[in-house]
């Protein structure tokens, strides 16, 4: 008995030394994902970047697909440079705005499979939380099937945590929390030029996710609309004084703008309203596919939808707000367009300030010069019409009024309604202020835009220096001097030719 408890001592003692030998190994790495305000929301993911230790960064996007998708929002060819780009948001304190549009592109393109069992509500909390084995960036979509709500795409960072100290490796992954943010309030809005001259059309592009409407709703309420408001410009309209929005579903709206999503899976008459200054389309029972767009399945809830319709500018700010929804679920956006402004300042010698200066805006179309018409405003400054004249003289050589731009007081004098980027202006001057010559012409030069633009800093500041007239000969001084000097001679010529004439006859 004595030799077993001995053995067993001894047996003991080895397992003990050798179980202190063998380098511990940690468990499986798992994180969990905590979705807060996830409502009755049932979620989605996939993974988008994962650990790669090849890549500089440390890091890979896990799909050509997706990493396209990234490069497009991030406006890069280098998958590298656009990871290091998000690493440098998050150590400033986030992610930006191309991140976000980034998911937006993501959710178009990529076929989301994985549902984590527990991903639901949980009751008492409103918060969804499942659990990840892999560190990098997961794509989250939220599906809300109950309450009728859709959510705007997410994402979550899995990061590595609990360095082992012996082997410098991680030994876990770090916990995270997502904030849902539902998507009844957002909608995607964008111009394709927000500085542009007036007269000029613009195209709005605007996106929405289809809602899910509850069965339970009467068919009479399940009515899916877009209204659209504008300010400054008019909606170009078809010979029924309807607009033409076409419409198109599941499509990026990049592909729509570029003009490579193909034809439009829906074209509407939208009817106007409020002095034609408002549309309204009623897409509910829209065909598309083999059923209409709002239908009992609700077969296109949570497909994008984005539309596209025209505009011509009217003013010298456009705003335009547009609203999706069902009546329960609405969402808004809005956008607006900005003409630049030409400031002139006329000077004379020693840097005075010269008014009454007269000048024209020229442009040449097709080699053929013509000049802008002007509406004065009440504070003094000209707001281009949107159209060009062909002259700025009448036949009796007066000037054509709408043409004429006049100094003031100061010398100084703006016009309004301009784009930024034409290279094509310039200003003639056609009647300078008396006792000055008229100066040559004046190409306009615009200056950067510093930020958003808006009202007061899109703008090109020009400076016409005139010189005094040149002095001509007087009818006085030098001149009478000459005209004396010339008799002088004339008489000294006549009293030489008397003498001489005297002589000779004396002589005979």
């Amino acid at each position: 008995m004595k030799k077993m408890k001995k053995l067993f001592a001894v047996l003991l003692t080895l397992a003990m030394v050798l179980g202190m030998s063998m380098t511990s190994f940690a468990a499986d790495p798992e994180a969990t994902v905590t979705i807060r305000n996830a409502g009755n929301a049932t979620f989605t993911y996939t993974q988008v970047i994962k650990a790669d230790t090849k890549q500089p960064t440390g890091w890979t996007f896990t799909s050509t697909a997706i990493a396209d998708a990234y490069k497009s929002a991030y406006n890069s060819n280098n998958e590298q440079a656009v990871i290091k780009a998000m690493i440098a948001e998050a150590k400033a304190g986030g992610a930006s705005s191309k991140a976000a549009d980034a998911l937006r592109r993501v959710k178009a393109i990529t076929d989301l499979t994985k549902t984590p069992a527990n991903a639901t509500a949980v009751t008492g909390t409103n918060d969804s939380t499942f659990t990840l084995s892999e560190a990098g960036v997961y794509y989250i979509e939220g599906t809300d099937t109950t309450d009728g709500y859709t959510f705007n795409p997410m994402s979550a960072y899995i990061a590595f945590k609990d360095y082992d100290t012996k082997t410098g490796l991680p030994t876990n992954l770090e916990n995270t929390t997502v904030e849902a943010k539902k998507q009844k309030d957002t909608a995607g809005k964008t111009v394709n030029d927000n500085i542009v001259e007036i007269g000029r059309t613009v195209t709005y592009t605007a996106d929405y996710v289809i809602p899910y409407i509850s069965a339970d709703a009467a068919d009479a309420n399940k009515v899916f609309k877009v209204t659209d408001t504008i300010t400054g410009a008019d909606y170009v309209t078809s010979a029924n004084n309807t607009v033409t929005v076409k419409a198109w579903i599941n499509k990026t709206v990049d592909n729509v703008k570029a003009g490579s999503a193909g034809a439009p899976d829906i074209t509407g008459s939208a009817t106007l309203s409020n002095n034609n200054k408002t549309f309204t389309w009623i897409m509910t029972n829209e065909s598309y596919g083999d059923s209409t767009l709002i239908n009992a399945a609700n077969s296109n809830a949570n497909k994008t939808i984005v539309i596209q319709y025209d505009a011509i500018v009217k003013d010298t700010k456009v705003h335009n707000d547009v609203t999706f929804g069902d009546g329960s679920h609405e969402g808004s956006a809005s956008v607006d367009v900005y003409t630049g402004t030409i400031n002139l300042s006329k000077k004379g010698e020693n840097n005075v300030a010269l008014e009454n200066a007269k000048f024209v805006l020229a442009k040449k179309f097709n080699n053929v010069e013509k000049y802008a018409t002007f509406t004065p405003q009440d504070d003094g400054s000209y707001k281009f019409t949107g159209t060009w004249a062909d002259s700025y003289k009448k036949a009796d050589k007066s000037f054509v009024t709408n043409t004429i731009i006049t100094t003031d007081a100061n010398g100084t004098a703006k016009m309004k309604g301009f784009e930024n980027t034409e290279t094509g202006y310039y200003l003639k001057e056609v009647e300078a202020p008396d006792g000055y010559s008229l100066a040559d012409d004046k190409v306009i030069e615009w200056s950067e835009v510093n930020g958003t633009p808006s009202e007061t800093n899109v703008n090109a500041n020009v400076t016409v220096v005139d010189s005094k007239l040149s002095a001509l000969p007087s009818t006085g001084g030098i001149g009478t001097t000459i005209f004396t000097i010339a008799g002088c001679v004339i008489m000294i010529a006549a009293a030489g030719l008397f003498f001489a004439s005297r002589k000779k006859s004396d002589n005979k």
